[in-house]
C-alpha cells in the first residue's frame, strides 16, 4: 500500500497523531516539541518505502518510531539549553561581572573621536603588588 497518496495520509493523521503527540508529549513535557516529534514521525512513514502487514504492524511501527525520535530529540542537547517563552520572565537576568577595566573603559569622555569608535588597546604588563593602585590603560 503506498502511503504517498491523501486519503491514505488523511487517515494515518486521523488514526496516530493523537497518540503520536500522547507519547512524546509523556517524556519531553513540551506541547511544541511534541509536535514536531509527531510531524517528523509522519514525514518519514509517508516519505519512505514501508510496507505493514496489518494495521497492528503499522502501530507497532509508528510507535516504535515515535519512541526513537524523541529519544534522539532528547540526546541532541538542543533543548536542555532553550525555555518556554511563556516561562522567560521567571528566569533572572545574569549580573555584570565586575571589572576593574570596564570602569575605566566607562570613565573615557564621549567624543574622543569623530566616528563614535575608539579603539583601545589592553597590555598585558606585569607589575609589582605595589604599583597595583595605579591603572594602566593605553589608548
Amino acid at each position: 500500500m503506498s502511503y504517498m497518496d491523501n486519503t491514505n495520509a488523511d487517515r494515518l493523521v486521523r488514526t496516530y497523531a493523537d497518540t503520536i503527540l500522547r507519547i512524546s508529549y509523556m517524556y519531553l513535557k513540551q506541547t511544541s516539541d511534541a509536535e514536531d516529534i509527531c510531524q517528523d514521525v509522519f514525514l518519514k512513514l509517508l516519505s519512505g518505502d514501508h510496507v505493514f502487514d496489518d494495521e497492528n504492524h503499522e502501530k507497532a511501527w509508528i510507535i516504535r518510531a515515535t519512541i526513537n525520535a524523541y529519544k534522539d530529540h532528547l540526546r541532541t542537547g538542543f533543548w536542555k539549553h532553550s525555555i518556554d517563552l511563556d516561562n522567560a520572565n521567571e528566569i533572572e537576568s545574569p549580573e555584570e561581572p565586575e571589572s576593574e577595566i570596564l570602569e575605566y573603559v566607562m570613565m573615557l569622555p564621549k567624543n574622543l573621536s569623530k566616528t563614535g569608535f575608539i579603539i583601545i588597546s589592553l597590555v598585558w604588563i606585569p607589575i609589582l603588588p605595589q604599583m597595583i593602585s595605579f591603572p594602566w590603560l593605553l589608548i
